[in-house]
């Protein structure tokens, strides 16, 4: 049996609304920001506040969800967030369309390493295009 994924976007943040935005989606977990020139390494994170959101895009991403953001030129900000759970969806959101399945390596199996921490991935590939519409997101750390 295949797992569904939600995909969302939702555009015209501030800070304000994207911290809410991460609260409410990924809980906590690790994030990292930066621009095209400095990426800054992903750092644990338990609240909002300490999240730095400097840069042009950035992500947080915990067990729950993966929030990505781009901040645009009038200094707000546009969203993707990708979970296996509608209930992390922020209610004002437009989902995009297709027809999201997960591919997700076994809880407890980490196959890529950040910052020298082992990580799992889960794949959001679309029903249809799964060859051209496709999302990894971050989903789970081993400390």
């Amino acid at each position: 049996m295949t797992q569904r994924g939600y995909i969302a976007r939702l555009r015209g943040l501030d800070q304000e609304g994207l911290r809410k935005l991460i609260g409410d989606a990924v809980g906590e977990g690790y994030a990292f920001a930066g621009d095209q020139v400095k990426l800054a390494p992903p750092k644990e994170f338990r609240d909002t506040q300490s999240l730095v959101l400097d840069g042009e895009f950035g992500y947080a991403y915990g067990a729950r969800a993966e929030v990505r953001w781009r901040r645009a030129e009038d200094g707000r900000y546009d969203t993707l967030v990708l979970t296996e759970d509608a209930q992390y969806l922020p209610q004002n959101a437009q989902q995009l369309p297709g027809d999201w399945h997960v591919r997700a390596a076994p809880k407890g199996v980490y196959v890529r390493q950040v910052e020298g921490k082992p990580v799992r991935l889960i794949e959001y590939l679309d029903g249809a295009y799964a060859a051209v519409a496709a999302f990894t997101r971050y989903a789970e750390v081993k400390s």
